[in-house]
Formats: C-alpha cells, structure tokens, sequence
C-alpha cells in the first residue's frame, strides 16, 4: 500500500496495512535530544523514522503557492489606512503567486502515490500581520474598538484566499485541506 492509498484509507476508516507516519516538521531542539540518544547524526527524523512522503501546497518550500502578502506588509496595524494597505498585499491577482512551472507540477501529481494537501492559512492573527506582542495588542484594540475594520479584513481575506486557490482546485486533486474550521 502506498502513502496515498494509506492516508485515504485511514481518513475514510478503512483499513489501511498500517497508520501513516508523518510528521509536519520536528523542531531544531528535539532533533538534538536525539541524536544525543542515539539517532545518527546527519540523519533526518523522515529517514531515520521512514515516515510517508507528503507534499503540502502552500506550505514551506514542498510547492510554493503564495498565500502570504505581496509585496510582505511592514509595519503595524494602527488604524484604517494600515488594513487598506494590508488588504493591497493580498490580491490573489498578482503575479508570482504560482510558480513558473505550475503545470510540471500539476501534472506530475496526476501519477502520485504520495498524500498532497493544500494549507489555505496559518490563522487570522498571521494574516493580519501579528508578528510580536505589540502588534497583537494593536489588533485586539481593533478588536474593540472597530470591529467592523477588523471583520471587513477577515472577509477580505477569505475571499483573497478562495480566488487564490481556486486555480489550484480545479486542476488538482488534493487529499486534504487545511483552512479554518470556525471561520477566524
């Protein structure tokens, strides 16, 4: 049974010959505690444990699809002005959002025997450029004092990310999707 074959009959409660062995990435300090108990060095935690090869759109480097904002957004959250230039970096229209050589890609996941997923976003308080306390607390201010703002830019931001990946849908079949669930 392949990875795929696996995966699908794990999320479908069949039965697979085995659970999938797949890990999203394991961190720098935990890869270190190993080694120290005896996992060779220079080994990666996919090759020592065989884990299932994945790929994931969207996700690191497997295949980048950019859901990030273009050009990235500097600065803070401060008030309308800031959204509405935040809103401009992500316009699923802009160019460098697939890769050059999409279709390659596209059609080799025709013949895969690999689990492929797509993540359409990490979370709200990302996309929304917090990246320290500061930002946070300038957001959650928003939060109270203009929610409209902040709800006009959660819904501009799922509608970025549906147009964005709406291509990649209708010419993949993926395995999975990650995306918020509650809507936030």
């Amino acid at each position: 049974m392949n990875a795929r074959q696996r995966f699908l009959e794990t999320v479908r409660r069949g039965r697979p010959d085995r659970i999938p062995y797949y890990d999203w990435e394991v961190r720098e300090d935990v890869l270190e505690q190993w080694y120290e108990q005896g996992m060779p060095r220079g080994m990666t935690a996919k090759e020592y444990f065989a884990f299932d090869r994945w790929e994931v759109l969207g996700h690191h480097e497997d295949v980048p699809l950019v859901l990030d904002p273009l050009p990235g957004f500097e600065g803070e959250l401060k008030g309308p002005a800031d959204f509405e230039r935040l809103k401009h970096c992500y316009d699923p229209t802009t160019l460098g959002r697939y890769p050059d050589d999409w279709p390659f890609h596209v059609a080799r996941w025709r013949e895969r025997e690999h689990v492929l997923g797509i993540v359409v976003w990490e979370g709200l308080l990302e996309s929304l450029a917090v990246g320290d306390w500061r930002s946070l607390a300038n957001l959650l201010y928003h939060f109270y004092d203009a929610p409209d703002l902040v709800e006009d830019a959660a819904a501009h931001l799922t509608d970025f990310a549906i147009a964005t990946i709406e291509r990649a849908v209708g010419e993949v079949e993926f395995d999975f999707a990650h995306g918020p669930l509650d809507g936030s």
